[in-house]
């Protein structure tokens, strides 16, 4: 499995939950998982349900690992632990979904210059 693809993969994960988050969903079943993201995201409309599990199985470590959310294990779904927020790299201009358990930095140079996205107009 290509690393790159492992983290971009992540990457729409994030942006999922987070928007799953703001739908007051906070629970997702692993199940329906990959199709929703077929559905979702034009990146993954001509995937294969099988690679986008295998990338899930990747990333749902890192997650939990970083304790984003939270595996339950009885129905097979997951959690999340806490909102994810929205988050813009100054020096890369990067989004990046994080938790308040994370340390606030870029998830693609580690820059911990970050700003609220979008900028909100003062």
């Amino acid at each position: 499995m290509e690393e790159r693809a492992v983290k971009e993969f992540e990457w729409y994960l994030r942006d999922y939950l987070f928007r799953q988050y703001n739908l007051n969903n906070r629970r997702i079943v692993l199940k329906q998982l990959p199709m929703e993201m077929i559905n979702t995201y034009l990146r993954y409309r001509h995937s294969d349900q099988t690679d986008l599990k295998q990338y899930l199985e990747e990333v749902l470590k890192n997650l939990l690992a970083r304790h984003v959310i939270n595996e339950i294990v009885i129905d097979g779904s997951i959690e999340l632990h806490d909102n994810l927020f929205r988050l813009q790299c100054a020096k890369c201009y990067y989004i990046s979904y994080l938790n308040h358990l994370e340390p606030r930095e870029c998830l693609r140079c580690a820059s911990t210059d970050l700003n609220e996205f979008p900028r909100r107009n003062k």
